[in-house]
């Protein structure tokens, strides 16, 4: 008898509702190059798994869960992995609107992502220097035109891995505005306040000619650091890609962190972090789902007691 109350269930559904699993693997291999004791590895830095269900064409219910280490800082961070719900959350569309609540992806560095279009070689710049989350729980909205990108959102403030334990919130505000078909331009502000205010200015252009021709320049600014007052850190990113062909690409990037000296202090704060990187490699489209990528990538630190590290990368990215 349940069998067939199940059964009829099933068979009574909406025909508009729709499920559909989704999945992506980041394996790396890498060697240093140029030291005595060079270190190699290989890697599965991160495993995506989640499903999509679509109710109707304008609400969705969505799951993701992150197989990695939630903190990149760990000493032990490619050793252990963990399993952790990295979304978790509904999206309701309306003409030009879309609104998302629960655990979500934010809109912070969203575009930049895109015109960077290499997440499984390199976070972007905010998510590698740890500017911002890339999800937290809250809301959102989107209203996009064919001109103009509004995107504003309230948010836990404590990034997708932590709970609420005070009432401090997340306010994030962006706008982008295209210029013809190429240009793009945005700007954005993530603020939100404890001890001190803390906030991030966002200023990013971006070029895309035909899918060609891919260009981004961002530059980002953090006041109050870690909610301690006068520990600022700013950076600017440019990146690049060149589509030889239908299955080659070539893309390079150039990354720079710097840190404000406070008050009574001869240095920087944020020294040991600070300085600049290249990445650039080829890119072989094996399948629209599956992408490779030689490449080499380094770090020049700023200070003076540290080493300068370069590295050669093989990466590969597979989606379901």
């Amino acid at each position: 008898m349940s069998f067939i109350l199940v059964s009829n269930r099933l068979s009574s559904q909406d025909a508009d509702e729709t499920g559909k699993f989704i999945g992506t693997i980041y394996f790396d291999a890498y060697s240093e190059v140029g030291e005595a004791n060079n270190r190699t590895a290989m890697e599965i830095q991160r495993i995506y798994f989640g499903y999509n269900y679509h109710y109707d064409s304008k609400l969705t219910a969505y799951f993701k869960l992150d197989i990695g280490s939630p903190e990149n800082e760990s000493a032990y961070s490619l050793i252990r992995r963990y399993a952790y719900f990295r979304n978790g959350g509904l999206r309701y569309k309306l003409n030009k609107f879309t609104f998302n609540v629960g655990l979500i992806d934010m809109y912070m560095f969203k575009t930049q992502e895109k015109y960077w279009g290499h997440r499984y070689v390199e976070r972007s710049f905010m998510d590698r220097f740890r500017f911002g989350p890339s999800a937290d729980i809250g809301f959102n909205f989107v209203f996009n035109t064919k001109k103009w990108i509004v995107d504003g959102g309230l948010y836990n403030g404590e990034g997708y891995k932590n709970l609420q334990f005070d009432n401090s919130y997340r306010l994030n505000v962006g706008i982008s505005r295209f210029l013809g078909k190429d240009f793009i331009f945005r700007a954005h502000l993530d603020y939100n306040e404890k001890f001190v205010h803390r906030y991030t200015l966002t200023g990013f252009v971006g070029y895309n000619h035909n899918e060609k021709w891919i260009l981004g320049a961002e530059y980002n600014h953090q006041a109050n650091t870690g909610f301690q007052k006068d520990r600022n850190m700013f950076g600017y990113s440019l990146y690049g890609s060149w589509n030889i062909n239908s299955k080659w690409q070539y893309f390079a990037r150039f990354d720079m962190l710097n840190s404000t000296v406070l008050p009574d202090e001869s240095v920087p704060w944020n020294l040991a972090t600070d300085g600049s990187s290249v990445i650039t490699g080829f890119q072989y489209e094996l399948h629209q789902k599956v992408l490779i990528s030689l490449n080499y990538r380094d770090w020049y630190p700023y200070a003076g007691n540290l080493d300068n590290q370069t590295f050669l990368y093989l990466n590969l990215e597979v989606k379901i």
